[in-house]
């Protein structure tokens, strides 16, 4: 009884929301269109027009920690939670919904909320089971090709902190 009372009305998760989303609004396209492009943003943001509220059930396999855990993993930032004593909602960006939903569906998560691309399941049906895309984090850390014309010229010319530091040593060593 308490947490439906006491969970959504919770004023620190709402100024956490709030400020979040108003750092997370689309501040890039609103300078495209000047004071009036900025203005609008700002109440967009601040009445949540630019957030998507995601349900999961509290009763359900995976806690809210642990999806914001495989959101963040995924580049999406989580804010705006709250609970009640049936669901914990949280929001992400507008322009993040789609790939959050997917992200979600295929980590096995159950949403208790209407989707916001009807296509998401189906495409979660196409893939075995386990499987997750690759977050655009670790494909940045995957060494790249390199060329061994370039391994070569980086083997025999020292860097500018290679060098100074071998000269460090030099007039430490006198």
């Amino acid at each position: 009884m308490f947490d439906d009372i006491l969970g959504p009305i919770n004023p620190i998760d709402r100024a956490e929301g709030l400020f979040s989303a108003i750092r997370y609004g689309d501040w890039k396209r609103a300078s495209s269109r000047g004071t009036a492009g900025y203005a609008a943003e700002f109440v967009r943001s601040a009445t949540g027009m630019n957030c998507a509220r995601f349900s999961i059930s509290a009763e359900g396999d995976h806690n809210l920690a642990e999806v914001e855990k495989l959101l963040r993993k995924y580049g999406i930032p989580v804010f705006g939670r709250t609970y009640d004593a049936g669901h914990m909602y949280f929001s992400v960006k507008k322009r993040q919904a789609r790939w959050a939903e997917y992200v979600m569906l295929n980590a096995g998560v159950e949403l208790a909320n209407p989707t916001f691309d009807r296509r998401n399941p189906g495409y979660v049906g196409k893939h075995g089971p386990g499987w997750m895309p690759q977050p655009w984090a670790e494909k940045e850390r995957q060494p790249a090709a390199t060329q061994p014309v370039a391994e070569a010229a980086a083997k025999e010319t020292p860097s500018q902190l290679r060098r100074f530091s071998q000269w460090i040593d030099k007039v430490l060593e006198d």
